[in-house]
């Protein structure tokens, strides 16, 4: 619980000093009519100090949870601390998870721009708390979100690499790969970047592998 904002005035006989409630009545909540205020249930995002209308320690009713924290039950009397892979704007009622391409490493980060952008060959879905590094035959962008397949024609042996390879003539190479495949005897192909290999015509032969 915490309590009800008090107005700059306070009407009737009886003052209140500072935040020490001494049962007396705000203007803001003078239709209340000589009834002592009661506490109220602090929304999500705030938090209040005290449990007790004698012990009301500021002067609203409830105070923004900082940036970096946040509260996402009603008549919380602290705030949270912020999560992983998450931020918190000053007041929030709950953790913001980081976007896709970015990760959170810290529990204390108060906007999107404190996420991390992740580097080339690492992948970050939305609210990681820390970077994906890539598998082999595979490759990632800088602010990727996911890690994107070699395509056929190309290879990558290594993981966390930035781009795939093409696969040099006399081979081939799958979706996926992650090295080349030399072309078989009856089958060749020229050019870099082959997907399959192309078999000898009539009237021509190839004897050799990776031809």
């Amino acid at each position: 619980y915490t309590w009800y904002t008090c107005a700059t005035r306070i009407s009737g006989s009886i003052r209140a000093t500072g935040c020490q409630w001494l049962r007396a009545k705000c203007d803001f909540y003078e239709r209340l009519s000589n009834r002592a205020l009661l506490p109220c249930v602090s929304p999500t995002g705030t938090y209040g100090g005290a449990l007790v209308e004698q012990q009301q320690d500021r002067p609203t009713c409830s105070g923004l949870c900082a940036a970096g924290f946040y509260q996402d039950s009603s008549g919380g009397t602290a705030c949270k601390s912020g999560e992983y892979g998450a931020f918190c704007a000053e007041g929030s009622s709950t953790a913001r998870l980081c976007e896709s391409g970015r990760y959170g490493n810290a529990t204390d980060l108060s906007s999107a721009s404190d996420c991390v952008e992740c580097d080339a060959g690492t992948a970050c879905p939305v609210g990681s708390r820390a970077p994906n590094v890539c598998a082999a035959g595979s490759y990632a962008p800088p602010a990727s979100a996911t890690c994107t397949r070699c395509a056929a024609g190309s290879f990558q042996p290594l993981v966390g690499q930035a781009q795939c390879e093409l696969c040099p003539a006399g081979s081939y190479c799958l979706d996926g790969a992650t090295a080349a495949i030399s072309c078989a005897k009856g089958s060749s192909t020229a050019l870099n970047g082959s997907a399959t290999c192309a078999r000898c015509t009539r009237g021509t032969f190839q004897e050799a592998l990776g031809a």
